[in-house]
């Protein structure tokens, strides 16, 4: 069922198309062994290049090599691996660097190949990618966004070579090449015939060439390709602008660059094609034209009334404007020419293939014909053809009914295009485009009817008739149903369509941590994604989100981002990072700011120094010792760090210490400034500055600088510089005194304040500061705005002034800010013209607050000691507490001749002392403000004559407010004052408290008054009050804000002055302070404010749930509340509450839960949060029925699938395939249902498992048997062959049948009737037949036979006849003793009817006896076959001996007994000659000694003259010893001395025989281990080693017989002995293994056919034969068995050949039928192998035992618990064991009958190769390589991988298929046969 898709018209004209869901496919492809290997496919990336028109390729992993890029129209098949690259091709490039821009053969719908190349192994392919090209893929410039006058210049085609300039006086252009206009060109570019190829370069677009055309030239043999390049040129009088007119018809090129324009004159086109002449106008850059034609000209195309000729355009930025200049004008944008009386020019042919293309004409089409005033004139539209769907926007000018495409203004013609044919009169095109397609292909459009194809670009394009006010516009859309839309074509025109299906985001966490959300599939245009966060595992840091490793987001939380309007499939890596520790070793200092963890991602770490008190640091090093100092951890950098601080002790004397994070502070020319970290932060400086400044920076605030003993001595700055804002406390260390001196620093305070900074002063120590020439001790200097705002709460503190410069305050001519002291011993002084605590010389103070501590202030002559300097204001002085003592001109005030008085408060509480100098004031006050309230009991004035001769000593104004003065100590006080304690504010009362005294007439002499406390009352109108907010919001607790008093300037003390009461300070609503007054004032005031509510926040988290299930309860957590309350103890308070509008029936999506209500009577709810209710697929179970079905050679299968758990009765229904897993017949075989999609009206609101499984049966197919019989030879038996056939079976199935055949009866006739039984069927398709029938008849014909052969002759008393019988040999000889007077003769017939004759006499028994005489004896054997007619004679020679001898000559008699003691030696010669190097030397001795009835012959080495010969021959020499006597049993024998230098040199023994070559290295003899057995006193040249090679005794020679027999083999070579003992004395030891193999030829007996022999065997004790590594070989036309062995023993060579029936197809059968024949693998039954089945570790380790010859049974041991003395592989594993092919599980266990994987049997072979001496020598490195070429290496365990990698190597394996190994897989019996095999022919084996 297709799927249903929804349209959304959406403003902008975009057009959104709504789908459901996206479509996927999935291929399946696999590749057998045989096939040529498929490259590796690349990982890339496509995007967009740097330069309109390019794409880019990004490789993010091929192999190795070049890379190579090419661009085809169509899809090319993947090459396989050695395939060469493509050399040649218009858009090949080599050599291409990954990541840079391709130009060449770019377009959407091409496809772009990558290969990799290994340029080092004749430049073969190794690597691919491929993909077809999108214009997502491609750098391009929207234009339908971009206005017209907006476009600018997008690239420059790159050109070489400097340009040639053209100037106006030479305009001509007569070859190729590249050419510049001149500034200031004008006139004519003529391009002559001989130039092809022309570049012209303009002066930009901005330039103008006036009167400036280009006019290619006439006579013309050729086609001209002109490039322009930011060229803009306006054509003279009667001239277009670029003139083709007499090119030629030849196929011209005009390729632009840059921005151009061409603007032809009155009646010419911009660009003149005419008829006639082909032009095509391309970009190989990207570049835009603007091509402009006079009045009736074309932009391109014809002049007046010309036609348009073959024009062309396929990329670049076009704009043709047609008949500019003219109200009446008549010129087609590209086309033809206009008349307004004339016939306007038809279009001509036009193709417009790419690039962006805007024509407009004027009373004529955009693109067609050119048009006319005369009716019925205008100019037909011509052949129009627009390909390729690009961006065309043509316009006929705005005249209403005229064509945009076709026909000119008043035309009656008819044009043609090859999308549409008709009148042509009113067309226009309009291109569409759906901008994410899901699916590449079959999709269409149908637009008012006609059918139109969207490529796979997603680009479509058509023509319609121009009046048409609507479109009926039809979506065939792959996999969805149609849809139709109506709307107006300007709406569509140019825009774009997009699907709004579901697509898949992914996320994904890198090692070290988790994402919350691993996928999601928002819609592509209405989804909203949500993202996934990002959270790192114990040990990790979050680093960032990446997508195809580029970065995309360093948040946690990323949620992607919409791209042009759409969500977009991708895959999103969250990456982290390891974190690493710094750990520091501080030996008792402080770290400070430095981290102790980082991680890759941090920035640089510039180590910040330590500190430690008493010392300066030196360094961090990275040992505590030597070591290298480390200054930073760079960014990138890893691992954990370990820092040592290393200090140098202290010299205060000399030097400072800075105690603090030293981030806060950097030292730079002497200057320490504190930067802004410091800001509430302390630094203690301790030690001498001298020379040095410690400045504290602008912005500096909440910094606690304590001095702990400094001296800052300067000549040029202050020793402290406060600078810009900075607000600093100084804490004076307790018990230690600092220095700070700028006496010798002119201008320069010793304490720095300027005006915007605040010093506070405090701490038990002392502080001395002295300032330089003109400027303050502790404030500013000369000519400053004033000094900052200063504070002293403690301390001793002594601050002197410069010249003119206050102690505390201002410097010269510069004013103080407030001072305020609140405690400590503070001395100010100023030595001349300014004030001990106030102005300098000058200058004013602004505001002195003493509330307490110990002041004197000392003044000079004119200013006053606290107050103003010479001449300046005091300001305001109020003085609440305290010992004072001022001393200077004016004691407090103003300075002298001040203009203006200060305003003074002095409390009762303060003890003031004022010393003024003569004619000053001690208190010189202003008229407005003054306060004395003060008990001045001290003198105000030291001088009586003083006081005698001032009348003036007090200075009290008639406003001031004054009580209580007296003069303890001076007879009398003088007040200047118009009257005293006038408008007193308040009560009076005595001291003792008692009721008011009322105001009376004091008298002007206050001196006998009592003194009185005066109580002031304070109401709002008098005092301030401060720091209470207007509200406050509710706490859960009473609000009580604490508020500030002031009274006049002072601020008055809470519980001394007043008392504070609160009320309805709890709960919303108004609150209220009532403050009464107390003590010195009485009175009430009220401050109210406002308790507002408290904000509490509701949220509801996201809730999920799925389709048709009931909402579930949404819980709102409010949080916010006050001091501990919570829902049930807050007053009034309602939960608020959430909410959805969707219900159990809403339909897949994302529905809004929003919150509501919620009260409380302190709180108000904030209810804004909102969550998301996510109503997921409900999922629905498939049930899947398959429908039984008979075996038809395929896995097609047929069901049904129905849904449980569907709602309601909602319109859904699913689709699927099924699948058997196999084809093969059986019972509930396993039917795999896959592809299951939903379909039906609700579909979207349910999901199910895109696979299932279930069962059903496959019949095995019914076969009817027939059967042929064979005729036969009679042999006596009924036994019979033949075959079965029959007929329907399936394709080329493997199966046949098998049967017994038999003859009715064993007698000879025709026609006679053969029973076949027990017929069943075989092959591996047999289970997918069954017969109808298992017995059928057949009829054959049973001949007489003609076989009169023997198959056997015998002759009694053990005689050998010569030669050895064979039934086609007829001739025999033998020879027995005189004795023997007769033998039995037992002759056996190859067919048991034949009869025998003897001497004529016809044999009646199974044997006969020959009477013999003296000499020879002939016996005749005739054999007559079944038939009578066929005979055969045999000839016997029988020579019997004289009397005179007991022994024959040629053999021995069976009846001779003999001896029980050997014949003595005799020796046969002085000397037999042996080879060195082939070099003949006589050097040994024989001798010949009988042994019963065998001849024995042993040589005795000279050791001697054999060491001498080997000394003479270097190493690697050859020791022969041929015996060639016929001798039974041949030794050689040298001396253990001569072996060892033998095994020195490397040499070796080769003893040869008639039939034998025993090649022996002296290393395998292994001197040195004999002689440790037999006894190192032995010396080596008394140790005999003797090699014997013989015939083995007759009791073998029987064993070897019947074993033959009874295993039906054949034996080509009589067995023989191998022997080598070592004897000194009476020990003897036997040489029986050799760690390497060794050599044997053995002589094939004339006659055999060398291809009837399968394997030499070594003959076991018990008798039975083991495979024994063995080939035939040739040497001198004489057939060898060289047989290969690691032991000595008896050998034979067989013949065994084995046939397996199921492997006659099978492409291992070669493999397995050689390894059976050679008794390494067998079968599991009489034919068949079973080729595909798995095997068994056992099985495996016995295979490669016997494989390798090393089998022997009765050697095993208990090594594995698993493998016990009763197992068949009990000998097998142990002999694997031993050499090093198996070790095991571990603990014991080797696992016999475990099925064995291919990584754990490459790992036992290559571990084999090492016994074989097969050598693979394989780095790691070489290893990783060999691994590289297979995608599933990774899966293989470590510990195999070498072993893989070395079978790779020797070429043992060559993987499951071209690119995998399957290494986890089991592996089946046919391999293991097909490896064995390769590892014994690359060993040289067999």
């Amino acid at each position: 069922m297709r799927r249903r898709i929804t349209i959304i018209l959406c403003v902008a004209m975009l057009l959104q198309l709504s789908i459901g869901a996206a479509l996927g496919l999935a291929e399946d492809a696999g590749d057998s062994m045989a096939q040529p290997e498929l490259v590796s496919i690349m990982a890339a990336t496509l995007s967009p290049g740097n330069v309109v028109g390019t794409t880019s390729a990004t490789i993010t992993g091929h192999v190795y090599g070049s890379l190579v890029v090419n661009i085809t129209e169509a899809e090319i098949v993947t090459p396989y691996v050695g395939d060469p690259p493509p050399t040649a091709g218009d858009n090949l490039i080599t050599g291409y660097e990954s990541g840079a821009d391709i130009n060449a053969g770019v377009a959407a719908g091409n496809c772009l190949q990558v290969y990799a190349v290994d340029m080092e192994d004749q430049a073969r392919i190794v690597g691919f990618y491929q993909a077809e090209l999108t214009e997502a893929d491609i750098k391009e410039v929207d234009m339908e966004e971009v206005p017209v006058e907006d476009r600018m210049m997008l690239d420059m085609a790159p050109m070489s070579g400097e340009p040639v300039i053209i100037t106006t006086d030479n305009g001509a252009i007569n070859n190729d090449g590249i050419y510049k206009l001149s500034a200031d060109f004008t006139g004519e570019i003529s391009i002559g015939t001989a130039a092809t190829s022309v570049t012209i370069i303009g002066n930009g677009f901005g330039t103008q060439h006036i009167d400036t055309y280009i006019n290619v030239a006439s006579g013309r043999s050729s086609a001209l390709t002109l490039t322009i390049v930011d060229l803009n040129i306006q054509a003279p009088v009667d001239k277009p602008g670029i003139d083709f007119s007499s090119a030629g018809n030849y196929a011209h090129v005009l390729d632009i660059s840059g921005s151009s324009k061409a603007a032809g004159d009155t009646d010419y086109a911009g660009i003149q094609v005419p008829a006639g002449v082909s032009l095509t106008i391309t970009s190989t850059s990207n570049g835009s034209l603007e091509a402009v034609g006079g009045q009736n000209g074309a932009g391109i195309g014809g002049g007046k009334n010309g036609p348009g000729g073959n024009i062309t355009i396929s990329g670049g930025i076009v704009t043709a404007q047609g008949g500019s200049g003219s109200y009446l004008s008549y010129g087609a944008g590209i086309g033809g020419g206009g008349s307004e009386s004339g016939i306007g020019g038809s279009g001509g042919t036009i193709t417009i293939s790419g690039g962006t293309v805007t024509a407009q004409g004027q009373y004529a089409a955009g693109v067609g014909g050119g048009g006319s005033q005369s009716e019925g004139q205008g100019g037909s539209g011509g052949a129009i053809t627009i390909t390729n769907y690009p961006t065309v926007i043509a316009s006929n000018g705005g005249s209403t009914g005229l064509a945009d495409i076709g026909n000119g203004y008043k035309a009656n013609l008819a044009g043609t295009t090859t999308i549409k044919n008709g009148s042509g009169t009113d067309l226009t095109y309009i291109r569409l485009q759906v901008g994410n397609l899901s699916s590449a292909t079959g999709n269409k459009i149908t637009v008012n009817g006609q059918e139109y194809e969207i490529n796979n670009a997603g680009r479509t394009g058509f023509f319609v008739d121009k009046p048409t006010s609507s479109l009926d516009i039809t979506l065939n859309l792959a996999g969805y149903d149609p849809v139709t839309i109506n709307s107006n074509p300007g709406d569509v025109q140019n825009q774009k369509i997009y699907m709004n299906y579901g697509i898949n985001i992914k996320y994904e966490a890198a090692t070290g941590g988790t994402v919350s959300r691993a996928s999601e599939t928002p819609a592509s245009i209405t989804g909203v994604a949500q993202g996934s966060t990002a959270t790192a595992d114990t040990g990790y840091s979050f680093k960032n989100w990446t997508k195809d490793g580029v970065q995309v987001s360093t948040d946690e939380h990323f949620t992607p981002a919409k791209q042009n309007g759409l969500n977009v499939a991708a895959t999103y890596i969250a990456n982290f990072m390891e974190n690493y520790t710094i750990t520091y070793h501080l030996d008792g200092g402080i770290n400070g700011a430095n981290p102790t963890n980082y991680n890759e991602n941090t920035p640089t770490i510039a180590l910040l120094p330590a500190s430690k008190t008493g010392y300066k640091f030196t360094g961090w090093f990275d040992a505590p010792t030597g070591g290298t100092q480390v200054m930073e951890i760079a960014n990138g950098s890893t691992g954990n760090k370990t820092l040592y601080a290393r200090w140098t002790e202290i010299d205060y004397t000399t030097d400072y210490e800075i105690i603090g994070d030293p981030t806060h502070y950097t030292l730079s020319e002497n200057v320490l400034t504190i930067g802004t970290g410091a800001n509430g932060n302390t630094i203690t400086v301790k030690g001498t500055m001298n020379g040095s400044t410690l400045a504290i920076a602008d912005g500096v605030t909440n910094l606690t600088l304590k001095l702990n003993g400094v001296e800052i001595t300067s000549t040029s700055k202050s020793p402290i510089d406060l600078q810009g804002n900075s607000k600093v406390t100084v804490e004076v260390a307790g018990g230690t005194t600092n220095i700070l001196d700028a006496s010798g620093a002119a201008n320069k305070a010793g304490l720095h304040v300027p005006v915007n900074a605040s010093l506070t002063i405090t701490g038990t120590g002392s502080l001395e500061v002295t300032g330089g020439n003109t400027a303050a001790g502790i404030g500013s200097g000369d000519l400053a705005v004033r000094s900052g705002t200063i504070t002293i709460n403690d301390g001793t503190i002594t601050s002197t002034g410069g010249a003119g410069g206050a102690g505390i305050g201002g410097g010269k001519n510069s004013s103080s800010g407030a001072i305020t002291i609140n405690g400590g011993t503070v001395t100010a002084t100023a030595p001349i013209g300014a004030a001990g605590i106030g102005g300098g010389n000058s200058s004013e103070s602004t505001y002195i607050t003493i509330t307490g501590g110990t002041v004197i202030a000392m003044g000079t002559t004119g200013s006053a000691a606290i107050g103003g300097g010479w001449q300046a204001n005091g300001g305001t002085i109020i003085i609440t507490g305290g010992t004072i003592n001022a001393i200077g001109g004016n004691g407090i005030g103003s300075g002298y001749q001040s203009t203006t008085g200060s305003k003074i408060t002095i409390d009762q509480s303060a003890d003031v002392t004022i010393v003024s100098d003569f004619n000053n004031f001690a208190i010189n006050g202003d008229s407005t403000g003054m306060v004395i309230n003060a008990k001045l009991d001290a003198a105000i004035s030291t001088s009586e004559r003083f006081l005698e001769m001032d009348s003036r000593i007090l200075r009290l104004p008639a406003s001031t407010k004054c009580f209580a003065f007296s003069a303890a100590t001076a007879s009398k006080i003088f007040v200047y004052s118009d009257k005293l304690c006038l408008n007193l504010i308040g009560r009076i009362v005595t001291d003792s408290g008692q009721p008011e005294i009322p105001v009376t007439n004091l008298g002007v002499d206050p001196t006998n008054v009592t003194p009185v406390k005066f109580q002031t009352l304070l109401s709002d109108s008098n005092v301030v009050i401060s720091a209470v907010n207007p509200s406050y919001e509710y706490i859960g607790s009473p609000l009580i804000p604490e508020p500030t008093v002031i009274f006049g300037y002072t601020t008055i003390v809470k519980d001394t002055d007043y008392t504070l009461n609160y009320s309805d300070n709890s709960n919303v609503g108004t609150a209220k302070i009532t403050i009464t007054f107390i003590g010195k004032y009485y009175g009430t005031v009220e401050k109210t404010f406002t308790i507002t509510r408290a904000n509490l926040a509701a949220t509801v988290e996201d809730y999920s749930r799925s389709y048709g299930e009931a909402n579930p309860e949404f819980v709102v957590t409010v949080t916010g509340f006050k001091n501990g309350e919570t829902a049930s103890t807050a007053s009034g308070y309602n939960a608020p509450t959430a909410s959805t509008t969707a219900t159990a029936a809403t339909g897949v999506g994302t529905a809004e839960i929003s919150i509501t209500g919620g009260t409380a009577d302190n709180y108000t709810f904030d209810t804004s949060d909102r969550g998301n209710l996510t109503i997921t697929p409900k999922a629905l179970t498939v049930i899947a029925a398959a429908d039984d079905k008979t075996y038809d050679g395929t896995s097609a299968a047929t069901g049904t699938i129905s849904l449980s758990g569907v709602v309601g009765a909602d319109d859904v229904t699913a689709n699927g395939s099924f699948s058997f897993a196999d084809a093969d017949a059986g019972n509930g075989k396993t039917v795999h249902v896959t592809g299951i999609t939903l379909a039906g009206a609700a579909a979207g609101n349910y999901r199910v498992d895109a696979s299932t499984t279930t069962t059903a049966d496959i019949t095995p197919k019914i076969l009817t048997p027939t059967a042929r019989a064979d005729d036969k030879v009679h042999d006596g038996t009924t036994s019979a062959s033949g075959t079965i056939t029959f007929s329907g079976i399936i394709g080329s199935g493997d199966v046949f049948a098998s049967g017994t055949f038999a003859f009715e009866d064993a007698q000879v006739g025709t026609d006679k009737v053969v029973n076949v039984t027990g017929i069943s069927l075989g092959g591996a398709q047999a289970g997918n037949y069954s017969l109808s029938t298992t017995t059928v008849t057949a009829t054959a014909d049973i001949t007489k036979s003609t076989n009169a052969d023997l198959s056997g002759l015998l002759v009694s008393g053990g005689l050998i006849l010569s030669p050895a019988f064979s039934a086609a040999e007829t001739n025999y000889s033998g020879n027995v003793s005189h004795n023997t007077s007769s033998i039995v003769i037992t002759p056996t017939t190859a067919h048991s009817a034949a009869t025998i004759r003897i001497n004529g006499d016809i044999m009646t028994g199974a044997s006969s006896t020959v009477l013999l005489n003296v000499g020879n004896n002939t016996i005749i054997i005739e054999v007559t076959a079944q038939d009578g007619v066929t005979k055969k004679t045999y000839s016997l020679n029988i020579i019997r001996g004289n009397a005179s001898s007991n022994n024959s000559s040629g053999g021995s008699s069976g009846d001779i007994t003999p001896s029980t003691s050997a014949t003595p030696a005799q020796p046969d010669n002085n000397g037999i000659d042996i080879l060195v190097n082939g070099k003949t030397e006589t050097a040994a001795t024989a001798t010949t000694s009988q042994e019963g009835d065998r001849t024995v012959t042993n040589v005795i080495v000279d050791d001697n003259k054999v060491e001498e010969r080997l000394e003479q021959g270097g190493n690697h020499a050859v020791v022969t010893i041929p015996v060639n006597n016929g001798a039974d049993v041949v030794i050689g024998t040298l001396n253990g001395q001569t072996v060892k230098n033998m095994e020195m040199t490397e040499s070796v023994l080769k003893i040869t025989t008639d039939q034998v070559t025993y090649t022996l290295p002296a290393s395998q003899i292994n001197i040195d281990a004999v002689s440790q057995q037999i006894g190192r006193e032995v010396e080596l040249k008394d140790i005999a080693v003797s090699v014997r090679i013989s015939e083995p005794p007759a009791e073998t020679v029987k064993i070897v017989a019947d074993t033959a027999n009874q295993n039906n083999y054949q034996i080509v070579v009589p067995p023989i002995e191998f022997a080598i003992t070592c004897s000194s004395g009476n020990k003897t030891v036997g040489v029986t293994k050799f760690n390497a193999y060794v050599e044997r030829l053995v002589a094939i007996p004339e006659g055999i056919d060398p291809s009837r022999i399968t394997t030499g065997v070594i003959v076991n004790s018990e008798g039975t034969f083991s495979h024994v590594p063995t080939v035939i070989t040739v040497i001198d036309g004489k057939y060898y068995a060289k047989i290969n062995s690691l032991t000595n023993s008896t050998y034979s060579v067989i013949y065994s050949p084995k046939v397996f029936k199921d492997v006659e197809t099978h492409w291992a059968r070669d493999a397995i039928n050689d390894m059976a024949s050679r008794l390494v693998v067998s079968g599991v039954g009489q034919d068949t192998f079973e080729p595909g089945r798995d095997i068994t570790r056992a099985e495996f380790a016995a295979i490669v035992v016997r494989g390798l010859g090393l089998m022997r049974p009765g050697v095993g041991q208990d090594n594995f618990d698993d493998v016990i003395q009763k197992n068949w592989y009990y000998d097998a594993v142990t002999i694997a064991g031993e050499n090093g092919i198996i070790s095991g599980y571990g603990y014991g266990k080797f696992g016999p009958d475990d099925q064995i994987t291919r990584e754990q049997a490459m790992a036992m072979i290559a571990r084999a190769m090492q016994v074989t001496k097969l050598e693979a020598n394989l780095t790691d490195s070489e290893t990783n390589k060999v691994l590289a070429g297979f995608t599933d290496a990774n899966r293989a365990a470590d510990y195999a991988k070498p072993g893989i990698a070395a079978c790779v190597k020797t070429g043992l394996i060559s993987g499951r298929n071209p690119n995998t190994l399957a290494p986890k897989d089991n592996i089946t019996r046919a391999e293991v046969a097909v490896i064995v095999q390769r590892l014994l022919q690359r060993s040289g084996l067999i």
